[in-house]
């Protein structure tokens, strides 16, 4: 993989940064481009649109960095359609590690696009060689039949 673009809010800028800095050491020969638009998605310039195509059509995959905002990204949304459409590898990243802070827009479960946490080298075998990560352990479910204080996880 040569080149790897990384979509950010600016929100979560600082925090996508550090953890571009730790992906580097874990990818040194991918150029990784990151962009943090500081514009509205609704009122865009054209000259900002044509230069975000080209930077999906110049990139080998695209990876959205989540934060708190994510969800209701318009340019998330739209960069990860733009990358799948043009049949390049797009991932979604938690940058917190935290499935309730860190959502995706709708349109990732939707397209069925990886959503894994920040986990360098995960990201890095899904990038290159297709791997994608174990899901996260869930709990076991108490049976139907328990007392209700042992469905809570409480003792009588």
């Amino acid at each position: 993989m040569n080149r790897l673009l990384l979509l950010s809010e600016p929100a979560d800028e600082a925090d996508g940064r550090v953890f571009i800095a730790r992906l580097s050491a874990v990818m040194p020969g991918t150029t990784l481009d990151h962009f943090s638009p500081a514009f509205s998605f609704g009122s865009v310039p054209s000259w900002l649109v044509q230069e975000s195509r080209s930077r999906i059509a110049s990139a080998d995959g695209i990876v959205c960095l989540l934060g708190t905002t994510s969800i209701a990204s318009a340019w998330a949304t739209w960069a990860i359609t733009a990358g799948l459409d043009v049949e390049k590898r797009v991932a979604c990243v938690r940058l917190h590690s935290n499935p309730a802070r860190d959502v995706p827009p709708p349109i990732a479960n939707t397209r069925h696009v990886a959503v894994m946490d920040a986990d360098t080298s995960l990201l890095a075998a899904y990038l290159l060689e297709g791997k994608l990560p174990p899901e996260r352990q869930r709990k076991t479910e108490p049976p139907v039949e328990a007392p209700l204080m042992t469905r809570f996880g409480k003792s009588a």
